[in-house]
């Protein structure tokens, strides 16, 4: 997947956003074996611990929210988030299907 292409962003914004994360440590670079011009970025262990931290204070955030909804309510919440996601354009990654590898 192309990220400036997903992200709707100029390749030289994305790239300083990538390098950046890359400056930050919390992502890794390496080459792509099915294209020599292109490299792959995954998440560093630095980038994966940040993201759970991240994540856990989130839910926990949502937790504390919705400690006084009913079980009802938040079955309605869920209900209505998943008909926004329905009538959401889809991503480009998802608008190019399968990656082939």
């Amino acid at each position: 997947m192309d990220l400036a292409d997903e992200f709707s962003l100029d390749k030289s914004t994305m790239s300083r956003q990538v390098s950046a994360l890359l400056r930050l440590d919390l992502v890794a670079r390496r080459p792509d074996p099915a294209d020599g011009r292109a490299f792959l970025l995954e998440l560093s262990p630095e980038g994966a611990r940040r993201l759970a931290e991240v994540t856990d204070a989130r839910r926990q955030a949502w937790r504390d929210r919705l400690t006084h909804w009913s079980t009802a309510e938040i079955a309605g919440l869920a209900d209505g988030l998943a008909r926004l996601g329905a009538e959401l354009p889809p991503s480009a990654a998802e608008r190019a299907g399968p990656r082939r590898t």
